[in-house]
């Protein structure tokens, strides 16, 4: 039977510097162990879903177990408050994605959350709302006047936004402008007109946030 201490015992001879010092570089808030994703991931199928496990390990505080929670909980038997409190328990970025794109995913009650989420108090759950809109565009559950609409907001309130909040509308724009062929050159324009990004610098290989060039990278890989 897995518990926090036997995983914690699994994990310690996998402990690896290099990744450790990534994951202080990305600024996250909790604890960090050192371990690779791809050795959480793994750890994550071996024990399937297992809420109980799962709660106690995102209570460690500890990085890395919160990303196995995150993969081991049953999302879709979480109550709306359960799924707040995740959201609201971590200042790091990564895993209010991670929540986003591996839990909140087994769902299918995002738009009725949404909406409200959008006008939150709190700018993590703002931030999740986004994420939430990237998973409905890119499973093809949204409409074109939804898209549309999502578009318009993000032209009308990007730049007023949190650092995190408008990373995840920034990506929604272009995920629209990558899959979207009626909303693409829209999607580009406005990404010209509001400069976000425009002069970040990212390492070779890598491609920039700035959506123009984002767009247009994921528009190549497509057709590839």
């Amino acid at each position: 039977m897995d518990t926090v201490k036997s995983i914690l015992s699994e994990l310690e001879p996998l402990v690896n510097e290099t990744s450790k010092k990534v994951y202080f570089r990305q600024g996250i808030q909790e604890e960090v162990l050192g371990i690779k994703m791809g050795d959480i991931r793994k750890l994550a199928k071996r024990i399937g879903v297992n809420t109980k496990l799962a709660w106690d390990l995102w209570n460690t505080k500890i990085y890395e177990l919160r990303i196995l929670a995150l993969s081991i909980f049953d999302g879709k038997n979480l109550s709306e408050s359960e799924l707040l409190n995740l959201i609201t328990s971590t200042d790091t970025k990564y895993l209010i994605d991670e929540y986003a794109f591996s839990l909140d995913v087994q769902r299918n009650d995002q738009l009725t959350r949404m909406n409200t989420w959008f006008k939150h108090d709190d700018q993590r759950v703002r931030h999740t709302a986004w994420n939430l809109a990237i998973v409905l565009n890119n499973s093809n559950q949204l409409s074109y006047e939804q898209r549309k609409t999502y578009v318009d907001r993000i032209e009308q309130e990007l730049l007023d936004q949190e650092p995190n909040t408008q990373y995840a509308m920034n990506r929604l724009l272009c995920e629209i402008g990558i899959r979207y062929d009626d909303l693409t050159d829209r999607c580009i324009a406005i990404g010209e007109k509001l400069g976000l990004y425009r002069e970040m610098k990212v390492a070779k290989g890598c491609t920039s946030p700035y959506a123009p060039a984002w767009i247009e990278a994921g528009r190549r890989n497509r057709k590839r």
